[in-house]
C-alpha cells in the first residue's frame, strides 16, 4: 500500500510541476518583462520555460485537469482525512484531518478574497513548524515569486453566468419552475452547478433566478455548501435581460478586467461535463466568442409553402449548445450596445455576437447535453442518469 501511495504522490507532483512550467512558458513575456533584469530569478524561471516548452504540445489546463484526474485516483469520502500528493512535502507529509481544510475561509489579499484551508493554523505549522518565524526569515525572492503566483491568479479569471429565469410553461403538471424539479433528490439546477464547482478553471459562479423563488434557491445553495457562487441574484423578463444582469453584478464589483473569460450556460442544462467546460473558456480566451456545438444526427431540410426546397449538407451542421463562452468585456459591450439600440430580441449572446460582426468559434460538447424544456426532455434525463448509474454498478 505504500508503494502504491508513493507511486500515486510521484505521479501527481509530475504532472502538476509539467502545468506549472506549462504555464510559465505560456506567461514567458510578462514573466520576462517583469523580472527580465534579475538574472538570479531568471535563472530559475528559465528551467521551467525549457520543461513548459517540451511539454506546451498541450495547455497549461490540459494539463491541469490530467493532474487533478490524478489527484482523485484515490478518492474515500467517507475518510476523516485527506492528503495532497502534489504539496510540499508530497503524498506522506501533508496527511490532514478534513475538517481542517474545509469548508475553506476566505481572507482578503489586495482586492481578491483567495480560499485558505479552514484550520490554517493547523495546515502550516504541520508543514514548516512555527511558520510565522519562517515567513520573517523568507528570502525577498520567495515573496518576489509569491507575488508572479498571485499575479498570475488574479491574471485569466474566468467566471460563469448560470441563467434560471425561467417558469417551465411548457412542463405541463410541475408545481415549480423546472430548474428546480428533483431527479435522485437533487435540484436540475444543483447538477449544473455541480459541474462549474467541479471545473478547475471556474472562479467563481453567478446565478440568476426568476423572480419569487430567489428564496428558494439560496435555501439550496446554503444545504450544498457551495464555495464558489459569488451571489444568486433576481433575473429579466427575457433571457438575453437576466444574462445582462449576471454581467452587470461582475462588473459592478470590480471581478474582470480585460483578459476575464465568462461562461454563460442554463440553469437547465446538466448533461454537461468539465472538459467541455474547460474547452469553451480555453477556445474563448485564445480564440474569441466559442459556442458549445454536438452533431446533428438526423438530415437538416428547408421547407417553403409545404414543400422542401433544400437540403443541408448534415456534415456541415452543428446545433448549438452551452456552455458559451467569451471575453467578459466583449460580451458587457455588446449587451450595453443592444439596450442603447434598444434590441431586446436576442435569442442568446452568441447570436447577439454574431450580429455585431464577431466571429465565432465552436468546440465540440456532449450529444446528450439537451436542454430540459419538457417533460419528454426530463425522462431523457432521468434515463441519462439511470444509465451512468447501471455503469458503476455493472463496470
Amino acid at each position: 500500500m505504500d508503494a502504491i501511495r508513493l507511486c500515486h504522490g510521484v505521479l501527481c507532483q509530475g504532472l502538476r510541476y509539467i502545468a506549472s512550467c506549462v504555464r510559465l512558458y505560456e506567461q514567458r513575456a510578462y514573466i520576462e518583462s517583469v523580472f527580465g533584469k534579475n538574472a538570479e530569478a531568471m535563472a530559475g524561471y528559465r528551467k521551467r520555460f525549457f520543461v513548459g516548452r517540451i511539454f506546451s504540445f498541450s495547455s497549461a489546463h490540459s494539463w491541469s485537469l490530467l493532474s487533478y484526474k490524478a489527484n482523485g485516483l484515490c478518492k474515500n469520502e467517507a475518510s476523516r482525512f485527506l492528503t495532497i500528493p502534489s504539496g510540499g512535502k508530497y503524498y506522506f507529509g501533508e496527511l490532514i484531518r478534513r475538517d481542517s481544510y474545509f469548508p475553506p475561509e476566505y481572507l482578503p489579499f489586495g482586492d481578491h478574497s483567495w480560499p485558505v484551508p479552514r484550520d490554517y493554523d493547523r495546515y502550516l505549522t504541520k508543514l514548516y513548524g512555527d511558520w510565522k518565524e519562517v515567513l520573517l526569515r523568507t528570502n525577498a525572492r520567495f515573496i518576489v515569486s509569491l507575488s508572479l503566483i498571485l499575479v498570475m491568479m488574479t491574471m485569466s479569471k474566468t467566471y460563469a453566468v448560470i441563467f434560471a429565469g425561467g417558469v417551465g410553461s411548457r412542463m405541463s403538471g410541475a408545481d415549480k419552475p423546472k430548474q428546480f424539479l428533483e431527479l435522485g433528490g437533487e435540484a436540475i439546477i444543483c447538477h449544473v452547478i455541480d459541474k462549474f464547482e467541479e471545473a478547475p478553471c471556474v472562479d467563481g459562479i453567478v446565478i440568476v433566478c426568476v423572480e419569487g423563488w430567489l428564496d428558494y434557491l439560496r435555501d439550496l445553495l446554503a444545504q450544498r455548501g457551495y464555495h464558489k457562487v459569488l451571489a444568486s441574484i433576481p433575473g429579466g423578463e427575457t433571457g438575453q435581460e437576466s444574462i445582462f444582469n449576471g454581467l452587470s453584478y461582475i462588473k459592478r464589483n470590480k471581478l474582470a478586467d480585460e483578459d476575464t473569460v465568462i461562461l454563460i450556460h442554463d440553469g437547465v442544462r446538466p448533461l454537461i461535463d468539465c472538459e467541455t467546460i474547460i474547452a469553451c473558456a480555453e477556445s474563448a480566451r485564445n480564440c474569441g466568442p466559442t459556442a458549445t456545438v454536438a452533431p446533428a444526427t438526423e438530415t437538416i431540410v428547408t421547407v417553403d409553402g409545404g414543400k422542401v426546397v433544400g437540403v443541408t449538407d448534415r456534415a456541415k451542421c452543428r446545433l448549438a449548445r452551452a456552455p458559451q463562452g467569451f471575453i467578459f468585456n466583449e460580451l458587457y459591450g455588446a449587451h450595453l450596445r443592444a439596450l442603447e439600440e434598444g434590441r431586446r430580441d436576442f435569442i442568446d449572446s452568441i447570436s447577439m455576437m454574431s450580429e455585431y460582426g464577431h466571429e465565432i468559434f465552436v468546440v465540440d460538447g456532449p450529444e446528450e447535453n439537451i436542454k430540459i424544456t419538457t417533460p419528454r426532455d426530463f425522462l431523457t434525463f432521468k434515463g441519462f442518469v439511470d444509465l451512468k448509474e447501471y455503469e458503476q454498478i455493472w463496470r
